[in-house]
């Protein structure tokens, strides 16, 4: 039939549920030309898959997409890139909640540059030890530390326990001679006797020397 009929097959004009037609028809497959709800298609289509223009959904592609992963454009919520990205690890760029990088971070371990709560670094920290700078309430350092007795003599280097020697053997601050009973220089020390006594009254070692000298005379050269 020439005109154009309903329900029928096979004909070459514009009917309605017919199939393998070469006109346009709707759900159809495999064709040339825009259809909707095909694949594998040359044009831009919705829905499909492993296409090189902009499409929704897809993953591996060359353009800027949303939800996808390994790309070299900016994305969200991607890891291992290149880019300046939020919750992602390893990145050459500042990051945050990282670790094992080379720039400023918080709450990492085993970086070059100044971190609070890490151990076993070269700068300065709090609460580490066996660091080579100046520390709190380390132990084993090189430099000034608090706390320790490695001194020179056998006695500290307090007010009243002064080292000093007289004839070769060791004596105390309250074992020494009074400055007022005219003795010799000791080795060392000025003379003396020409030294003016600036305080008279002083209290400590001078008052406390003098008493005891007074008390008892032997135990002064």
């Amino acid at each position: 039939m020439e005109n154009k009929t309903r329900g029928t097959r096979n004909l070459e004009n514009k009917t309605r549920g017919t199939r393998n037609l070469e006109k346009k028809t709707r759900g159809t497959r495999n064709l040339e030309n825009k259809t909707r709800g095909t694949r594998n298609l040359e044009k831009k289509t919705r829905g499909t898959r492993n296409l090189e223009n902009k499409t929704r959904g897809t993953r591996n592609l060359w353009n800027k997409t949303r939800g996808t992963r390994n790309l070299w454009n900016k994305t969200r919520g991607t890891r291992n890139l290149w880019n300046k990205t939020r919750g992602t690890r390893n990145l050459e760029n500042k990051t945050r909640g990282t670790r094992n990088l080379w720039n400023k971070t918080r709450g990492t371990r085993n970086l070059w540059n100044k971190t609070r709560g890490t151990r076993n670094l070269w700068n300065k920290t709090r609460g580490t030890r066996n660091l080579w700078n100046k520390t709190r309430g380390t132990r084993n350092l090189w430099n000034k530390t608090r706390g320790t007795w490695r001194y020179q003599g056998p006695l500290r280097q307090g007010r009243c326990n002064k080292r000093s020697r007289s004839e070769g053997r060791f004596v105390e601050s309250w074992m020494e001679p009074s400055r007022n009973q005219g003795t010799a220089s000791l080795p060392g020390r000025e003379n003396q006797d020409d030294v003016k006594e600036k305080k008279m009254n002083g209290a400590g070692c001078a008052a406390g020397g003098r008493q005891i000298a007074a008390i008892f005379p032997k135990l002064v050269d």
